[in-house]
C-alpha cells in the first residue's frame, strides 16, 4: 500500500461548495474521490498530449526519409472505407 500524506489547499466558502456540488453531481462519494479524478485525468490528457507529440515526429521522420505514402492514397482509402 502507497503512503498518503495530507495536502491543503485555500478556498473560498463558495469555491469549496461548488466543488462539493461538482462531486455529488458527477457521482463522487467525497471532494476528495473528486479532486483526486480531476487530477488522473489531467494526468492522463498530458500523456496523451505527449503521445499526439511524439507520433507526429515519428511521421515527420518517415516522410524526411521517404517512407511517406502520398495524401491521395489515403483519401482513396479513407473512401474505400465507406
Amino acid at each position: 500500500m502507497v503512503d498518503k500524506v495530507a495536502m491543503t489547499i485555500h478556498v473560498t466558502l463558495e469555491e469549496r461548495q461548488q466543488i462539493e456540488e461538482m462531486a455529488r453531481e458527477r457521482g463522487y462519494e467525497d471532494t476528495e474521490a473528486y479532486v483526486l479524478a480531476l487530477i488522473h485525468s489531467d494526468t492522463a490528457i498530458s500523456d496523451e498530449k505527449e503521445q499526439i507529440l511524439d507520433d507526429i515526429r515519428q511521421g515527420l521522420r518517415e516522410i524526411k526519409a521517404g517512407l511517406g505514402r502520398p495524401i491521395s492514397e489515403l483519401w482513396d482509402e479513407l473512401e474505400n472505407d465507406d
